[in-house]
């Protein structure tokens, strides 16, 4: 079994937990890392073709759909946070709006930046 789909079975057969599942995915990448760069197919590689090497199975691994949910997941205080960022960006929408802002900063910077 290849290294990768090895580390996401024994990814998914743990209880998510973001502290110890970011731990886990940085620690799978430095192994994988150091294990291209003593292996012999690699040697003589540059710098730029062993990083593409890594992109590569970091993107194979993060992008996995059984995955990908395991490494966005929330916090508890973080969805409530969201939700309390979306109540008030739905109140200021009530009276500022987009074109008032353009106003302003064209007011303040001379049209410089709009």
């Amino acid at each position: 079994m290849c290294m990768c789909r090895s580390f996401i079975v024994s990814f998914l057969n743990n209880e998510p937990d973001p502290e110890k599942d970011s731990a886990a995915v940085q620690d799978f990448f430095s192994k994988m890392e150091a294990a291209f760069m003593a292996h012999p197919l690699w040697s003589g590689c540059s710098e730029d073709e062993l990083d593409s090497a890594g992109d590569v199975r970091s993107r194979e691994v993060c992008h996995d759909k059984a995955v990908s949910p395991c490494l966005c997941f929330k916090h508890r205080g973080d969805v409530i946070s969201d939700e309390k960022l979306f109540q008030k960006m739905s109140l200021v929408q009530q009276f500022i709006s987009p074109e008032y802002l353009c106003r302003v900063l064209w007011d303040k910077f001379g049209g410089g930046i709009v």
